[in-house]
Parts: structure tokens; sequence; C-alpha cells
């Protein structure tokens, strides 16, 4: 097997992972959550349109660290040399974990990309922590553009990996068929064919969706007898119909009243 060199470059961006343990970790989680780290980086770096050759980018060890359980990991490209063009691509994924794991602590939008293998992956990476009374997880992403932090002590580690079940249950929910009085507003109302009515509705998704009525009395009430219409949000009962697992209408069955956005 090869060696893997790893040449100084004051350019190469490191992350940083340090479990500030109370505790001896267990080594099998201490492994899953690098693992989890690892996946998680490999199919962001996957699914992103600013690097090349993204799907043979991994992360590597480069030191683990004595003190508390300190890893130095660092992008490296197939010729097993620091990839120094794309160093980037180290701050991309921690703003992406960063976003994810402020949503699961409740001080964060929902990200658009965030996914059932996602809120799995956090949930292991966090788990090291989450059984250590009184531990500290922080993630440290730093180059010559920017540094990202990440800090997650025992109890909010354990409240991301329960608010990640109650997210992975709703991603099993089905998402066909009735939602009762959930919360709309309009993107975009356009009578023609062509363009025709989008609203979003955020507890069942955060992309805007092409909008049907049940009867022209529903469309009547909602577009013609209310002013301002994008000011205001509606309480309204909805079929979903789906596209490969993804919402492609709604079909509004009964509207109940409108309700003015927040500033």
């Amino acid at each position: 097997m090869d060696n893997i060199e790893l040449l100084a470059n004051e350019d190469q961006t490191m992350l940083t992972v340090n479990i500030k343990n109370r505790q001896p970790v267990d080594l099998i989680d201490f492994a899953q959550s690098m693992i989890s780290l690892g996946a998680e980086y490999s199919d962001f770096i996957a699914e992103s349109q600013n690097h090349l050759i993204s799907d043979e980018i991994k992360l590597y060890i480069k030191e683990i660290r004595p003190g508390s359980i300190i890893t130095e990991l660092m992008a490296l490209a197939p010729a097993l040399m620091p990839f120094a063009e794309h160093a980037n691509t180290v701050i991309d994924f921690t703003s992406h974990l960063k976003s994810c794991i402020d949503f699961l602590k409740g001080s964060g939008s929902r990200p658009e990309n965030i996914d059932k293998q996602t809120l799995s992956r956090v949930s292991k990476f966090v788990e090291p922590v989450a059984k250590d009374h009184g531990s500290i997880l922080q993630v440290d992403a730093t180059n010559n553009t920017g540094n990202i932090v990440i800090n997650i002590n025992s109890k909010q580690a354990n409240d991301i990996q329960k608010k990640a079940a109650e997210e992975i249950d709703k991603i099993n929910e089905p998402i066909v068929g009735l939602h009762k009085q959930v919360v709309l507003y309009w993107t975009q109302t356009r009578s023609d064919n062509k363009k025709g009515y989008k609203a979003v509705i955020e507890s069942i998704s955060n992309k805007e969706v092409k909008v049907l009525f049940g009867d022209n009395e529903i469309q009547h009430e909602m577009i013609h007898c209310e002013e301002q219409i994008y000011e205001k949000a509606y309480v309204v009962d909805v079929y979903v119909e789906t596209v490969r697992d993804r919402p492609a209408v709604y079909k509004i069955m009964k509207f109940y009243e409108a309700i003015d956005l927040p500033e």
C-alpha cells in the first residue's frame, strides 16, 4: 500500500476536532463519530458544484494530539497530495456542518440540504460527548479566508440527538395525503397556465410548490377577497401529491383564515 505523504502548505486548511472528555471515550463511539464526519464530508463535496473531481476527495487524519482527543483532518486529492487548489472544501463543509448543528440546537433555520442521512451522521458524530456528562466537542476550521468554530457541550449533544431523531421520524412520515391547518404563503400568483400559483408551506417543505384549488370559491376567497396577499399567510387544509418523494402539488381543500406575516 502506498504511503500518504503530507507536505507542508501554508494554504492548506485543517479541520480540528477536539473532544474535551471527562470520562474515557469508547473506541467504537470515537471511530463511528469520525466515520460519520468523513461520510458527510464526502457526500457534501460530491453534491457540490464548486469543487473539481469531488467524488475522489476525502478527509484524512494528519495527527491525533495528546491532552484531550484532538484530531487534525485535511482534504487530500487522489494523487495523495494536499488538495491546496480546493482547500476551501473544508471551510465550506464546516459551514454546512455548523448550519445543521445550529438547526438541531434550536438556534438556526432548517438547512435545505439536510436529509435523513445527514441527521443520522450528525447524531453519531456527537455521540462521544452526549455520553460523557460535562464534556465538550469543539470543531475548528481555519484558513486565510476565515475561521469557523463549533462548540457543543454534553447537554447540547443530547438535545441534538433528540431533535435529529424527531426530524428523522418526520421524514419517515408519508408526505402524500391531507395536511390539516398548515400555514401557506404565496410566492407567485399568476392565473395563466405557464406560470400559475406557487406557495411555500414550511412545515412540509422549504421549497415553493405548484398550488391548485379544491373549488373556485376557495380561490376567490384567498386571492380576490384579501388585500396585499404577499404580506399574508393562510391557514389551510391541503392535499399533497409528490413526485420522487418530494411535494409536487398542493391542492387547497379548505381555507380557514389569513394572518399577517411576521416582519
